[in-house]
Parts: C-alpha cells; structure tokens; sequence
C-alpha cells in the first residue's frame, strides 16, 4: 500500500516541482501534462491556462508602463529645452520669453492630463478605454504640436516643415490625437539625421459612406 500511494504521488510531487520554479521571470514555462484525459493531468492544464492569463497580465503592465513613461517624457522633454534655450545665451527680447512660457505651460497642461489619463491608459490595456470625443479644430492642433516639437528640434539642428493646413473641422477625442501627433513627431525626430528636416501636412480626403 505505501510504495502504491507512493507511486500515485509521483505526478503531484513532480507538478509540485514545476510550480516552485516558476516565477514572475519565466511565466512563459509550464507544468507537464503526462496524461490530459485523467484528473492531473487535467489539474495540470487549469494551472497552465491561470499561468497564461498571469503571463498576459504581466506583459500588459509591461506595456502600461512603457506606454506611460513615453506619454510624460514628451511633455518633460519641452519644457525642459524651452527653460534652457533661453536661459543659455545672450538676453533675448520679451517676445521670445513669453513664447516660450507659453509652451511650458502648455505642455504642463499636457502633463497634468497624461498623469490623470495614466488610469485611462490601464483601461485601455484591458481594452476599456473611455474616450472623449467632440468637434474640434483638427488644423490648430497639428499647429500647436510642430510648435511644441521644434523645441525639441533645435539641439538638433533640425527643421520641422510645415505646409499649408487646410483648416479642418472633425469630430473625435483631441487630447487622444494630440497624443498621437505628439508621439509620431517625437519618434520622426528620433530616428532622422542631424541637420535633416522632418515634413509635416495635413491633407483633406471625403470619403462617402
């Protein structure tokens, strides 16, 4: 009777194992299934499907805050070159200091939003956003980001063309979209050459339904 209990116990020791060595570094292991039809073996694929859910858990908050710390570096990156482009260098005129308060403070009403949107972004990992969508000016806020981003340009040394915006009415969540341009205007300048230029245009398509 007890080298047959013994014997039984095998599988559980042997699962037992298993779990001990997964941790929060290799989620992506799992506990053998010898058998899947008997009662371990089923018990085993319940603990490999809660590892994977455990496994997609972790990888969205991986992504959160990846998410996250891109969203505020933007924002810090700005004000940040705007403080020190005119702090460095001879006296500038009052138009420029006031220019460049203005941007700072712009994109500290930006971070206040992102920093109260952090819970939208982890509804948003599990698929819940919530949007906000209304009219606006989308040709004003393609205007604000390039100026917002030619601060992060001019270390640099480079140029931030704009063409002609089309003034253009749509409907949708500004502050998403902001986000959005300031995201792709921030990786165009990343990934482009000192001294090159980065174009931006705003072109008007209608579209019939």
């Amino acid at each position: 009777g007890y080298m047959l209990a013994w014997k039984s116990l095998q599988p559980v020791v042997a699962m037992s194992r298993d779990a001990e060595r997964i941790g929060s570094g290799n989620l992506t292991a799992r506990i053998e299934v010898v058998n899947p039809q008997d009662e371990l073996g089923q018990l085993a694929g319940t603990f490999n499907r809660l590892l994977q859910r455990l496994q997609e858990s972790f990888d969205r908050q991986r992504q959160f805050m990846a998410d996250a710390s891109h969203e505020l570096r933007t924002p810090v990156s700005v004000s940040r070159t705007a403080a020190q482009v005119n702090l460095e260098g001879p006296e500038r005129p009052a138009a420029e200091y006031r220019e460049a308060l203005s941007v700072i403070e712009k994109q500290m009403s930006r971070l206040s939003r992102i920093v109260n949107d952090l819970f939208l972004l982890a509804k948003a990992d599990t698929g819940a956003a919530l949007l906000h969508p209304r009219r606006f000016a989308l040709d004003e806020t393609v205007r604000e980001s390039v100026q917002a981003a030619r601060l992060l340009a001019a270390p640099r040394k480079l140029e931030i063309a704009v063409s002609e915006l089309p003034e253009s009415m749509v409907h949708g969540d500004e502050d998403r979209i902001r986000q959005l341009l300031m995201l792709l205007l921030d990786n165009a300048l990343k990934y482009t050459p000192e001294g090159g230029a980065v174009r931006v245009s705003l072109e008007r398509q209608d579209t019939a339904y």
